[in-house]
């Protein structure tokens, strides 16, 4: 239950400080914890009723109640991998009191205890990734990482998301190509896969076949992005007006300033009409 009360809020966004009345996703976690809570206060809870309990208040932001019930988890098992991969989750200033610096090294640890976790594979191999540039010795690390986990797990869609996400940002386009090709062999329809897909193609300059793609997967609920994208390749085949029409629609759906794809769509309307004004002077 507490993952759809997740869903639900993510779909609801940010509740206002000022807004006291519980909402749905609120009253479904309340619900999910309530037979887990009397488990936890007894004097040796069972660890999968702490690290539930845990989860469930981590995927409703409530970091306080998390930080507490976890750092109980570390004195009762310290050699629980799912512990310390919960804990990367928190701030870094709650956990020098455990011993660590930052979710980093937390992951570290969790790797360490079980490095067949793809959760615990992924997500370390993400911060290695992103929290360690520019050293390129520790990107082609991570992907390394990835990679050797992929042998174990050959069928899994995360793992070609993560390493198709690690080649894009490498610009190593052919590599990335290649991942998200195998992706749609063995998963195909996948939205996702068809998103970059179509980012490959623009990055390739395919701006036919980059616009054929994103349409394809237009959809307001769960693809709204796509809007961003087709703006930004219409932008580059510098058509300003189309380019327009489709950031405008992105900003209409969701005017969210802590999505960057909304405030990507909101700098390529400022680009696109500093073209359209560049165009009209000549």
């Amino acid at each position: 239950m507490s993952q759809l009360a997740f869903k639900k809020k993510k779909a609801f966004g940010e509740k206002s400080i000022l807004d006291t009345q519980l909402k749905e996703y609120e009253l479904m976690f309340n619900k999910a914890r309530k037979p887990l809570i009397p488990f936890a206060r007894e004097e040796s809870p069972n660890i999968n009723v702490l690290l539930a309990l845990a989860k469930s208040y981590l995927l409703e932001s409530k970091f306080g109640y998390a930080d507490a019930v976890l750092k109980q988890c570390v004195t009762q098992e310290v050699n629980n991998y799912k512990v310390f991969y919960l804990l990367s989750f928190l701030h870094f200033t709650r956990l020098p009191e455990i011993g660590f610096k930052n979710a980093f090294e937390v992951l570290e640890r969790a790797y360490v205890l079980n490095p067949y976790d793809e959760k615990t594979v992924l997500r370390y191999a993400d911060f290695m990734f992103n929290l360690r540039a520019p050293s390129s010795d520790l990107l082609y690390h991570a992907i390394a990482m990835v990679k050797e986990y992929q042998k174990l797990n050959p069928r899994s869609i995360n793992v070609y998301m993560k390493l198709g996400y690690f080649y894009l940002y490498l610009n190593e386009i052919e590599n990335a190509e290649k991942t998200y090709n195998m992706a749609d062999s063995l998963f195909p329809g996948d939205k996702n896969i068809i998103l970059n897909r179509g980012i490959i193609a623009q990055r390739k300059k395919e701006f036919s076949k980059a616009i054929d793609i994103f349409n394809s997967i237009i959809d307001e609920n769960e693809y709204k992005d796509v809007y961003t994208y087709l703006g930004s390749v219409y932008l580059e085949k510098e058509e300003p007006e189309k380019a327009l029409e489709y950031f405008r629609k992105r900003v209409r759906i969701s005017r969210n300033e802590d999505d960057p794809m909304y405030r990507e769509a909101l700098k390529g309307i400022r680009n696109a009409l500093q073209v359209q004004e560049d165009m009209n002077e000549k």
